[in-house]
C-alpha cells in the first residue's frame, strides 16, 4: 500500500517541530499555548464532561493455586 504524499508531508513537518523541542512534551505544549495566545484568536475553555462512574459488576472468582 501506497502513503499518501501529504500525509507523509504532515508526519515529517510534525517530526522536525517535534525535533525542535528534543521531543519533550511539556515544551511543545507550552509552545503551543504561546503560539495559541499570540493568534488573536478567542480561546473558548469547556468545562470537563461529566464521566459515569464505572457500573459495578459481581466480583469474578478466582481459584487459588493448588
Amino acid at each position: 500500500m501506497s502513503q499518501d504524499e501529504i500525509i507523509k508531508e504532515v508526519r515529517a513537518i510534525r517530526e522536525a517541530y517535534a525535533e525542535q523541542f528534543g521531543f519533550d512534551i511539556q515544551a511543545i505544549w507550552r509552545d503551543a499555548k504561546e503560539q495559541e495566545g499570540k493568534s488573536g484568536w478567542p480561546v473558548i475553555a469547556l468545562e470537563p464532561k461529566h464521566i459515569p462512574v464505572a457500573i459495578e459488576r459481581p466480583e469474578v472468582q478466582t481459584q487459588e493455586p493448588a
